[in-house]
């Protein structure tokens, strides 16, 4: 049990668990199965959170897709840009950053009707979020 338990933490340290909150879990004594059961919550919030992340992009991304003058209609891009962004911060899952990221240049196209013209800063949010994932340019990373 004991083996399963740590390679369960692992997988929950992966998925953004945090190690200080793991260990503050096993101080508290007890038995493992509480420990896991404990540690399952944790994970099972953060991995919701980034779930309801890539739904929200993915619906965002076939709703510009597929009917694109709601974009023009919008009094704002909020709603439209915000998921793209939260995307940004660090999708681990390749496929889902694809087809999210192929209505950005749609996204830009509609908006580009709009004044005054958003694209200087959503290109500087884009940039900032792609050079804020410590996982494509860690921390001792300089440009």
């Amino acid at each position: 049990m004991d083996s399963a338990y740590k390679e369960f933490v692992a997988y929950c340290r992966r998925k953004g668990a945090h190690v200080d909150e793991i260990e503050n879990i096993e101080s508290t004594g007890g038995p493992v199965d509480v420990f896991a059961r404990k540690v399952y919550d944790m994970c099972y919030a953060q991995i919701k959170k980034e779930d309801d992340r890539r739904v929200n992009a993915l619906l965002v991304s076939a709703l510009i897709t597929a009917c694109p003058q709601v974009i023009t209609e919008s009094s704002t891009l909020n709603p439209f840009v915000k998921p793209f962004m939260e995307l940004l911060r660090c999708e681990e899952n390749l496929t889902v950053t694809r087809h999210a990221l192929n209505s950005l240049p749609v996204l830009f196209r509609m908006t580009s009707l709009k004044k005054p013209s958003p694209h200087a800063k959503m290109l500087k949010q884009i940039v900032t979020n792609l050079t804020s994932c410590e996982n494509c340019f860690p921390q001792d990373f300089e440009l």
